[in-house]
């Protein structure tokens, strides 16, 4: 990739953020000097780096007139003016499937030898890989946007043997509490399958699935199965193609909340994924957490009143129970109403 196809690399672009349990990636922000320019040294379909590809700050500066800047305190590289910006975004026929191409450049970077041949328990990114952090952190944003089959086989490639690649540490490290503040490893049991199941990119989970016989129940290195990532996160193409392909245990808790699938889509007020488990007759609806709280009292919470009907509708609930702090569903309803100024319409 030279620098003629700058125009088709969108890198201040942003994409919309979804909303996280955990940090999961937000909104892109720009690229350093130094990342953009190994970026477009990046020949897709190459195993190595080749330094000659990659273009000096100030010729990429020169070939772009005068529309981009960088910022000399933050070294970032930033379009000389908004309205600029905001006239390629007005023109999105002139990228050509930009997050795809993002995707499969940042995934060609991962799958070099020199970076698959990284320790897999290294703290940080090696500074002779600039583009390693980002690469690791946005491949998946830009997937969620774009997936071409290009893209499907290198991630494969990736997540094929992902408990040996750096891209694991790297990634979990910023967005993983645990992880950062050095409480857990990132090499107990967290497979491909849980990292694209956080990451909710359903057209790879889907060939993920397809390409081996994979144990959906085995937790990671804090306690969480792919389902309860996906239920975590919102991820729902991600939840149905589990229950559809792969039959994982709908009971199961996470090692840190004590919270099943279904309390976890009941808070995060995902109505079609709490109906899609509440039709499961091995669903436990009045399953408690580490707080003795029911998917209801956690619907109730965080003001989901059409979760709470779905949870309702259900003979077996219990709506006038209590959690281990004696408060009732009606209880949490009024905070939340108070805080959210949401009404919620039956009790």
């Amino acid at each position: 990739m030279g620098l003629g196809c700058l125009p088709e690399r969108p890198a201040l672009a942003r994409p919309t953020a979804y909303r996280p349990a955990y940090h999961r990636p937000g909104p892109l922000g720009t690229l350093s000097a130094d990342e953009l320019c190994h970026a477009l040294g990046v020949q897709t379909g190459s195993t190595k780096p080749n330094p000659d590809n990659t273009p000096s700050i100030q010729s990429l500066l020169a070939s772009c007139l005068g529309l981009v800047t960088v910022d000399r305190e933050e070294s970032a590289v930033r379009l000389v003016h908004f309205t600029l910006q905001e006239y390629l975004n007005s023109r999105s026929e002139m990228f050509q499937n930009p997050y795809a191409v993002m995707a499969e450049v940042c995934l060609t970077y991962l799958n070099f030898d020199c970076i698959r041949e990284l320790s897999p328990v290294l703290d940080y990114a090696p500074q002779d890989y600039p583009f390693l952090e980002h690469a690791s952190s946005y491949w998946g944003q830009y997937a969620r946007s774009e997936t071409t089959e290009s893209v499907k086989s290198l991630a494969l490639r990736v997540l094929d043997r992902f408990d040996s690649h750096i891209l694991a540490k790297v990634f979990l490290c910023r967005y993983v509490n645990e992880l950062r503040w050095g409480l857990a490893r990132v090499d107990k049991g967290f497979s491909g399958l849980h990292y694209v199941a956080y990451l909710g990119i359903d057209e790879i989970a889907e060939a993920l699935l397809d390409m081996k016989a994979w144990d959906v129940d085995k937790p990671d290195f804090i306690g969480h199965t792919p389902l309860i990532w996906a239920s975590m996160n919102g991820c729902e193409g991600i939840i149905k193609l589990l229950l559809e392909k792969a039959g994982p245990s709908l009971e199961t808790k996470d090692a840190r909340y004590g919270q099943t699938p279904l309390s976890w889509v009941a808070r995060s007020g995902q109505e079609g994924v709490v109906k899609l488990l509440l039709e499961r007759g091995e669903v436990n609806p009045e399953s408690r957490n580490s707080d003795g709280r029911t998917p209801l009292s956690l619907a109730a919470g965080s003001g989901s009143e059409g979760a709470m009907k779905l949870v309702l509708e259900r003979e077996d609930v219990d709506p006038e129970s209590r959690d281990d702090n004696n408060r009732t569903t009606l209880f949490w309803a009024v905070l939340s109403f108070l805080f959210s100024g949401l009404y919620i319409d039956r009790m």
